[in-house]
């Protein structure tokens, strides 16, 4: 194993008095042989993994039970739509417009979104139709935390 690098199993690479690189001739003697063994990660034995796994209950850990059966987008988009249906409910039970300031940390403590994704949520329904895209008139593409949330006078009728 003389002249290759324990870490990359490279020929090894050294540097003479003048700055010089020089070829695995001249490894040096701490980066071969038996001391290579020592240099990387260590795992237990099995029988100390064994005994671990039981004290801190590791092994269930990763257990396929606690794996859960959708995805982090599935059920960010369940969630979406439960925001709207809440959305569409709320504005109707209040007769009146909310601020999208107002309305983004009701939504946020409810479901599991992000301001991002509320914000996506109200231009579906402006597209939609069934909330009035009143963040147009401020040359916005998307509201912001002083637009006011309204149903459109469609959806009232």
């Amino acid at each position: 194993m003389d002249g290759v690098s324990c870490l990359s199993g490279q020929p090894a690479l050294t540097y003479d008095n003048s700055g010089v690189r020089n070829s695995a001739d001249r490894a040096l003697p701490s980066l071969t042989g038996r001391r290579c063994a020592r240099i990387g990660p260590r795992s237990a034995p099995p029988r100390f993994q064994d005994k671990r796994q039981i004290r801190t209950g590791q092994n269930e850990l990763f257990s396929s039970d606690s794996i859960p059966e959708k995805s982090f987008e599935q059920l960010v988009e369940e969630d979406i739509q439960a925001a709207k249906k809440w959305i569409v409910a709320l504005l109707r039970e209040h007769n009146t417009s909310i601020q999208f300031g107002v309305l983004v940390p009701k939504v946020l403590e409810l479901l599991l979104l992000r301001e991002t994704n509320v914000k996506n949520l109200c231009v579906q329904l402006a597209n939609a139709g069934i909330i009035d895209n009143t963040w147009k008139a401020a040359s916005k593409n998307k509201p912001y935390d002083g637009s006011p949330i309204s149903l459109s006078k469609a959806t009232i009728a």
